[in-house]
């Protein structure tokens, strides 16, 4: 396993712009057809969506769903512009609730068209920045972490999921990461490279004694 060690923040795509995943995986190509298809990014444009989770990762497994994230002041302007443009679709339902100590609204629904599988969609709006939000948190230092690790990563994380593993557990177990999984790669965020490259460095020591035994 080779870990590249230039700055991770500089080869992060810009999670705010869905156009990366038109040179992504194929699914993450599918993913983006079916969004584009319903308008999603068009009708929240107004609340800085973003897609987080394990899709842009690229970590994803066929069940996972497309998490797009945003910041809402008006929950009920926001919770009316979900039931106008998105009722008709298959399961749709929204509630209001509170995480982080804010209120948010999350709606979730599925799409699919003829030729490609049923994908299901959860937007969360927060009266909170995107930025500042957990998913994008976890989104950023993951995608730092792969970055540093490489390709091989991301396989080992996708069996770790299939087993039924939720993702910020299968990060933490992958690369040796202590202390509760959700707060303990929350504190990663804003650390420098040298502090992430110890844990890949550690996955890079484990692979290489599995590959002698």
């Amino acid at each position: 396993m080779e870990i590249d060690s230039s700055p991770s923040w500089s080869k992060l795509p810009d999670y705010f712009n869905p156009a990366y995943l038109l040179a992504g995986t194929p699914r993450q190509q599918k993913v983006h057809s079916l969004l584009s298809s319903a308008g999603v990014f068009d009708v929240l444009r107004d609340y800085s969506p973003c897609l987080a989770g394990t899709i842009p990762l690229g970590v994803d497994i066929p069940k996972s769903d497309a998490d797009i994230i945003c910041e809402v002041r008006n929950h009920e302007a926001f919770r009316q512009l979900l039931l106008r443009n998105f009722h008709h679709c298959a399961g749709f339902e929204v509630r209001e609730g509170k995480a982080q100590e804010r209120t948010f609204t999350l709606a979730s629904f599925s799409l699919s068209t003829e030729s490609l599988s049923p994908l299901r969609v959860e937007i969360f709006g927060q009266t909170l920045r995107v930025e500042e939000q957990n998913a994008h948190r976890h989104l950023v230092v993951e995608a730092r972490l792969l970055v540093l690790t490489g390709e091989g990563a991301k396989g080992s994380i996708r069996k770790l999921k299939a087993q039924g593993i939720k993702t910020e557990p299968a990060f933490a177990q992958y690369f040796g990461i202590a202390g509760e999984p959700y707060q303990a790669l929350l504190d990663l965020y804003d650390v420098e490279d040298e502090v992430l490259c110890k844990f890949t460095q550690n996955c890079q020591e484990k692979c290489q004694k599995i590959h002698t035994l």
